[in-house]
């Protein structure tokens, strides 16, 4: 047997023993990673040796034995005792909370906000215990909650640690961006819900599932059922063609950052103001928008998907224009109510509920509405024949001249559609982490669109002077 024959076969052994051995060795360093990542956990939970031998006996993955862990506290949260938290300090879920509850309350009263909050809550915000303590008070409780000690550390220092979302070697979490979170989120809720808003009244609200445009289809009818025929056979109906309009969400939004600074030098106000005018301007930003769409082209709306305004001589919902009166409204009612369903082969009758004008013309478009008999009659006693017809009336700065707008119910006829993404209705908060500012930020966002769907629920009149 020549050499060359048997040299390959003894190199392959040793090619095939070193791959063994490495792989050996490569479970085994996994195994004692599994073990130290465990016995962390345990140390970290406040479990103990025990626990965690109990885990690696059992074969857990660090997953589970971290699942297992957040089970176990989410036990002693529950009444079983409280959660240990490394550094000898213990907090029950309890206790917890009602350290958040009332060092928020505070944040809101120090930050003279109480009361928008109280009105929107319908509760007067507690500061209990936590009154006159500064943020930087605050930051050095949450610290000592999650047992980092505070003792010969600068007030910088203090306000980096507790503003850091996690505390870097020591497998804790201060509650003070908690804090901050909570108390901005309950500003700017409290302060979008009391801005004064009309859209709402007599526009549609919908919801969208992405950013992409959505299809708002109106279908046809078919009129009265047929007649059957001699021959006994029913006449078969082709399904009526569908009209489509698209409308889409847009993301809008701004950011509001508190510094280390600020905490030191306890000022909340410049903060606390920016959070309440970004709630007023989530709320007012809709309003804006809905009044814009509807006054472009010279108050006739936007182009639709036909290629015409909104208002327009072809869709049959343009009213003779007439002042502000009886006659003049009757006629924009009968305008509504000859409106056909998009194959033309059925009236609406559609009826309007909600009266849009100036504000210069509220007080005459109330009076009318609400007369028994005709204020502008030449003759005594005239009854008023479109007494209470509007259900509401919203007059606005908005809107100049003497242009309005008469629109049947959103619900049954919506003309002016608001979409939310997911239909999260109000602003949604957002940490936004980075490198480029010394304290923390939040990104308030907030996800809508504005479009007009269909032209039949609604009639204008430019009024005398237009």
């Amino acid at each position: 047997v020549s050499t060359p024959a048997t040299e390959p076969a003894a190199t392959a052994g040793g090619t095939e023993q070193a791959t063994v051995e490495a792989t050996v060795e490569k479970i085994l360093a996994a195994e004692r990673e599994r073990t130290k990542q465990i016995y962390a956990i345990a140390s970290k939970s406040g479990l103990g040796d025990a626990w965690a031998r109990e885990q690696i006996e059992r074969g857990a993955t660090v997953e589970q034995a971290r699942a297992a862990a957040l089970d176990a506290l989410v036990e002693r949260q529950k009444g079983e005792g409280p959660s240990p938290i490394p550094g000898g300090v213990t907090v029950s879920a309890d206790e917890r909370d009602k350290f958040i509850e009332g060092a928020v309350n505070w944040l809101v009263v120090k930050s003279g906000n109480a009361g928008i909050v109280a009105q929107h809550t319908k509760r007067q915000p507690d500061p209990g215990e936590f009154r006159g303590m500064t943020l930087l008070d605050l930051a050095k409780a949450c610290l000592e909650r999650s047992g980092v000690s505070v003792r010969g550390r600068d007030k910088m220092e203090i306000a980096r640690l507790a503003l850091a979302s996690a505390n870097a070697g020591l497998g804790t979490r201060s509650d003070f961006p908690i804090l901050l979170e909570n108390a901005l989120h309950k500003m700017l809720m409290a302060a979008y819900s009391i801005q004064p808003d009309t859209w709402r009244r007599f526009c549609a609200v919908g919801s969208v599932s992405d950013f992409r445009p959505h299809k708002r289809l109106r279908l046809g009818s078919f009129s009265r059922l047929d007649p059957k025929l001699e021959s006994g056979e029913f006449r078969q109906k082709h399904f009526p063609d569908a009209e489509k309009e698209e409308i889409a969400a847009s993301v809008y939004g701004n950011i509001v950052g508190l510094s280390r600074e600020a905490i030191v030098n306890d000022d909340l106000d410049g903060f606390s103001r920016m959070v309440t005018m970004l709630g007023r301007a989530a709320a007012l930003s809709i309003e804006i928008d809905v009044y814009a769409l509807l006054t472009e082209n010279a108050g006739l709306g936007p182009i639709m998907s036909d290629g015409k305004t909104l208002f327009h001589a072809d869709h049959h919902n343009i009213g003779t224009a007439s002042d502000l009166t009886v006659e003049g409204i009757d006629n924009d009612r009968v305008v509504m109510a000859q409106q056909k369903d998009p194959e033309g082969n059925e009236y609406l009758d559609l009826r309007p509920a909600v009266l849009v004008v100036p504000i210069s013309l509220g007080g005459t478009a109330r009076v009318i509405n609400d007369a028994q008999y005709d204020p502008m009659s030449n003759t005594l006693q005239t009854p008023n024949k479109v007494r209470g017809l509007f259900r509401d009336i919203v007059d606005t700065p908005r809107l100049t001249g003497t242009r309005r707008y008469l629109f049947a119910d959103p619900a049954i006829a919506p003309v002016i559609e608001v979409v939310f993404l997911d239909g999260q209705q109000a602003p949604v908060i957002e940490v936004e982490e980075g490198f480029d500012y010394d304290g923390v930020r939040w990104r308030v966002r907030h996800d809508y669109g504005v479009g007009a769907i269909d032209w039949r629920g609604a009639v204008t009149n430019a009024g005398s002077s237009e």
